[in-house]
């Protein structure tokens, strides 16, 4: 706890006197939402008092003691196919070797990868505790209004910031064909927005990160075939076996038009585990910059912002100054 608290005031050092609002502004739409600007008004909602504690869960695992819902034959029901469709032939990917041992399957309460792990982001001045924080406040925002968003400030566990959220919509009678589609266009890409201020901001979950190398990163959970892969461990182990050799091709840019093109990792799109490793790829060609490749600026503004060196640093490097025009 004070380690964690430690870590926080350091941030808060660094960053205390910048605004990262207008330097980031102008990145955010870099390769994902053109309509991002709309969420810029909500960093006047504050979570900085929402200190998270308490059991954590993964963001799509069920809370202890919560009952699966079963259809009439006591079986989970069956999840929509998500829509695959092949990769043009011109189209730059990010190629993965499918294998065994090239897979890194994560689930659990605990896993830094969750979107349910504490690890404090600062996104346009406020802190939230968790990338579900960020995520459920954003979809709240949205889908609600900033005053529905608001009712989530002070939620310390992050299963208890989705459950508020799933019960004001339901109350709202928002439909679930409506929060679908606020998943596969604005949720997937604050998704990433909030998955590089994690990784970014936090030191020793961004080596962990690096650390998995050109795995794939498979998010095994049965009940989401979107964000996760529609199936438990057993089974995505068992598609690797069955798909050996073969290569995983994801398009390089990630954004609404080429969702159909991210091929299936199991049963699902596996888009937790898939915007890791694009998040893992701009952390390396920060490091070792190629100039055939280029880094996301938004990722590059944020590191550049927090003046390190080397993203393996232990501490901060020297001060960037800005070159005279």
């Amino acid at each position: 706890m004070e380690e964690a608290k430690k870590r926080a005031e350091q941030r808060k050092k660094r960053t205390g006197q910048q605004n990262r609002s207008s330097q980031l502004g102008s990145v955010l739409s870099y390769g994902w939402a053109p309509n991002y600007a709309g969420y810029q008004s909500y960093k006047n909602i504050d979570f900085t008092s929402d200190n998270a504690g308490g059991r954590q869960y993964t963001s799509f695992e069920k809370k202890n003691g919560e009952r699966k819902p079963k259809n009439a034959t006591g079986k989970l029901p069956e999840l929509d196919p998500q829509e695959v469709v092949d990769i043009p032939i011109d189209m730059d990917t990010d190629d993965y070797k499918i294998s065994p041992d090239n897979l890194l399957c994560f689930s659990g309460t605990q896993n830094f990868l969750s979107n349910f792990y504490i690890s404090t982001i600062n996104i346009d001045g406020h802190d939230y505790q968790s990338v579900e924080h960020y995520y459920q406040a954003c979809k709240l925002y949205t889908l609600a209004g900033a005053e529905y968003a608001a009712q989530l400030r002070q939620l310390q566990n992050p299963a208890r910031v989705k459950s508020v959220t799933r019960r004001i919509l339901t109350q709202l009678r928002v439909g679930k064909d409506k929060i679908d589609e606020w998943k596969k266009t604005h949720g997937f890409v604050l998704l990433h927005h909030a998955l590089v201020h994690k990784f970014v901001q936090n030191m020793d979950i961004r080596q962990k990160l690096l650390e998995t190398g050109d795995k794939i990163l498979a998010h095994t959970f049965e009940r989401d075939n979107l964000f996760a892969c529609g199936a438990g461990t057993e089974d995505v182990e068992k598609w690797a076996k069955e798909h050996l050799g073969e290569v995983l091709k994801v398009p390089v840019e990630i954004n609404i038009d080429n969702l159909k093109y991210i091929p299936l990792v199991g049963k699902g799109k596996n888009l937790l585990g898939i915007i890791s490793m694009k998040v893992r790829k701009q952390l390396v060609n920060y490091k070792a910059p190629n100039e055939n490749v280029e880094t996301d600026p938004l990722l590059a503004a944020l590191l550049d912002d927090f003046k390190l060196s080397s993203i393996n640093d232990n501490k901060p490097g020297p001060a960037n100054e800005k070159k005279p025009e």
